[in-house]
């Protein structure tokens, strides 16, 4: 019994840790790389848990040709059984909700940014994307047809409950994130190390230097907050997938404060640090919530929740301290170099261009 404790412990630690690393890859890679602040990231995490429930909610119904509430109990027994007896419905569902979660969200990245582009003090957008993260949280939680309102929406199925074990289907889910964000990591890699990654550098260190050798500088952040806000509402999709329950008040300004902590532990300008950083909150986060139900089993009165506050403040005050740049710091871009294949491909080209 300890054992199967300690092995859902650590499965549920290593789940949140990817969908946490995707959270700070992506600000990582709009903050550390191309320097926007984005103070509102909860905004698109919540916006693609939202899209995520409300799609599967909907599409129960339509499969099983019903229009119940999808807040009622008989919803979510419908969803459930829905996804247990149809493999199309539970896969289908959530691949078309990993969609419209990334797509919605980086949508609304998009225009968020497109409204604030001729103001140039780059804290405008910053403060504009943290209203907006609160203000939804707000209208989602007094709004019942997005997510059930104050009560959340409950009954999002493991899209392998066809598989008929709960076990299995939670291991099936958890190599599933865990794809999702080493696929992640290795494009955002990808993409730090070519010539886009060194000019997302360059902006961030003088707009004016690169604008005068001919890079659109609006047109450059709006694609990078689009993909960092897809990336964003691909982790909200994760999480409302794992938990099986999305409700407004799981993404106040706080998870942005978490996420920011993690990028700035681990190293800013950094994806391995940012991987770093995100693994030291989630192992922290998640030791403290433990704790916290076993203290409470032995009626021992102290709350883990503030206990948890007090470490990451005191482990960002040594950072700051002593390493200010972070565990890793940001180190020099190394774009490598043609492959033996690429160079063949080069001179073919020059040659039949010739």
């Amino acid at each position: 019994m300890v054992l199967d404790q300690i092995v859902s412990i650590v499965i549920s630690t290593g789940n949140f840790y990817a969908i946490w690393l995707i959270l700070t890859l992506s600000l990582n890679y709009e903050y550390g790389y191309n320097g926007i602040l984005n103070f509102g990231k909860v905004l698109f995490f919540g916006v693609g848990a939202f899209a995520a429930g409300y799609v599967v909610a909907n599409l129960a119904n339509f499969v099983a040709g019903v229009a119940v509430d999808m807040c009622s109990a008989q919803a979510v027994q419908l969803r459930l059984e829905t996804a247990r007896a149809s493999p199309a419905f539970a896969i289908g569902g959530f691949l078309l909700a990993i969609a419209a979660g990334s797509i919605l969200a980086g949508i609304v990245g998009l225009l968020l940014t497109s409204s604030t582009m001729r103001i140039k003090e780059g804290f405008i957008l910053g403060i504009v994307l943290l209203a907006a993260g609160e203000t939804s949280r707000i209208v989602v939680r007094n709004y019942e047809p997005i997510a059930c309102g104050y009560h959340g929406l409950v009954g999002i199925p493991n899209p392998f409950l066809f598989v008929g074990d709960a076990q299995t289907s939670t291991y099936y889910l958890s190599i599933l994130i865990w794809a999702v964000a080493a696929v992640n990591f290795i494009i955002m890699v990808k993409v730090s190390r070519s010539p886009y990654g060194r000019m997302l550098k360059a902006m961030r260190e003088n707009e004016l230097a690169a604008e005068s050798f001919g890079k659109n500088i609006n047109k450059v952040r709006r694609q990078v907050l689009f993909i960092g806000s897809m990336m964003s509402g691909m982790a909200g999709v994760l999480y409302a997938y794992y938990i099986g329950f999305v409700a407004a008040d799981d993404f106040t300004s706080l998870k942005t404060f978490d996420i920011w902590v993690a990028m700035m532990l681990g190293g800013v300008g950094n994806h391995v640090g940012a991987a770093s950083g995100a693994f030291l909150v989630t192992v922290i986060d998640r030791a403290t919530r433990t704790l916290r139900g076993w203290l409470a089993t032995l009626n021992i009165p102290i709350e883990m929740l503030y206990v948890r506050w007090i470490i990451v403040g005191v482990l960002m005050l040594i950072v700051l301290m002593y390493r200010p740049n972070g565990l890793i710091p940001e180190g020099p871009i190394k774009t490598p170099a043609y492959s033996l294949f690429d160079t063949a491909n080069l001179r073919w080209s020059r040659w039949r261009k010739s």
